[in-house]
Formats: structure tokens, C-alpha cells, sequence
């Protein structure tokens, strides 16, 4: 009794892969090439973490402990003082409404302060939910001055429902915050 070709083709191929597949791995974990490579590349990360440790010094006080060069931003924030007022107003749409805030910006830290990014939560409908928006906004204020500013956080808010009016009113209800200095 003779295979079939199909049989026997069949059988041949998985023997062929099978075949590779055992080469392949004789290759990865038998040959000291493979072997250098992974090694080489867990010597160069160990090196890598080296440096950054030793060099952390060199990067927080540029050789004068009294001046800081970096500074984390929520320092930077701390040392902000911000005023601002948020107004609601009508866009072209019969439903939907831009959010617009002005107010002034006092840089009280030693970096410079190129934008800023205000976050608010603005009431959706009346029955508490809510929707969100925020944008930044391109002011440049250096270290001891105070600028003002405006712009549009949003124009997409969604009106709302209010009895005894026809149509989406503006929303009333709105948080906002600095969010965010860049």
C-alpha cells in the first residue's frame, strides 16, 4: 500500500519546519555570537544606569549648590500666582457655546513660563453631569514679571436645559484651574 503525494507532502513540510525550527534555536542559545550580543546589550544598559546615577550630582546643582538648575513643575506651579475670570458666550451654533478666560500671570520662580494650560468642568446638563475641557495658552512671562492674558479654552460646550427658556442656554456651573505650565 503506497501515500498519497498529498500525505506525503504534508508530512514533509512539517518535517522541514520542524527542522528549521530546531536550527533556529541551535543558533540562538548554542553559537557564542548570540551569546556576546545579549551580553553586550545587558553590560551596556547596566553601564547606561551607571552613568545616569553618578552623573545626577552634576545635573541638580551645575557646580554651585545655592542655584538650581532643574526645577520639577509643580514647583514651578507653586510659585505661579494666577487670577483669572471665566466667561460663557454664544459661537455659531444654536446649541453650543465657547468658553473664554482672561486674567493676569505672576512668575515668581527663576524659569521662564511659556504657556500655560487651563482645565475646567463645566455643567452639561441639570441634572449634574458634567463635561470637560482644557487648552493651553501661549504666554511668555520670565521670572519676576506679570502678564496678562486671554483665549479660548473651548467653543464646543453643550448647552443646557433651562424651564421657562426655548432653545440651550449657556451652561452656569464651571470649575476651573491651572492646570499645567509649559
Amino acid at each position: 500500500m503506497t501515500m498519497p503525494i498529498d500525505v506525503v507532502l504534508l508530512f514533509g513540510g512539517i518535517a522541514v519546519i520542524l527542522a528549521l525550527f530546531a536550527f533556529a534555536v541551535w543558533v540562538l542559545f548554542f553559537t557564542p555570537l548570540i551569546r556576546w550580543c545579549f551580553y553586550g546589550i545587558i553590560y551596556a544598559g547596566f553601564s547606561y544606569l551607571a552613568v545616569q546615577v553618578l552623573s545626577l550630582p552634576f545635573k541638580r546643582t551645575n557646580f554651585d549648590p545655592k542655584v538650581d538648575v532643574r526645577m520639577l513643575p509643580e514647583e514651578t506651579l507653586a510659585k505661579t500666582d494666577v487670577q483669572f475670570v471665566t466667561q460663557v458666550g454664544p459661537v455659531q451654533g444654536a446649541e453650543q457655546f465657547a468658553l473664554n478666560v482672561s486674567g493676569t500671570i505672576t512668575n515668581r520662580s527663576d524659569r521662564v513660563i511659556q504657556r500655560i494650560r487651563v482645565w475646567c468642568r463645566v455643567e452639561k446638563m441639570s441634572s449634574g453631569n458634567s463635561e470637560f475641557a482644557s487648552d493651553w495658552l501661549e504666554v511668555v512671562v520670565r521670572p519676576g514679571e506679570t502678564k496678562e492674558f486671554s483665549g479660548r479654552i473651548s467653543g464646543y460646550l453643550t448647552g443646557i436645559i433651562k424651564a421657562g427658556f426655548r432653545g440651550m442656554q449657556p451652561p452656569e456651573r464651571r470649575f476651573c484651574r491651572l492646570d499645567e505650565l509649559g
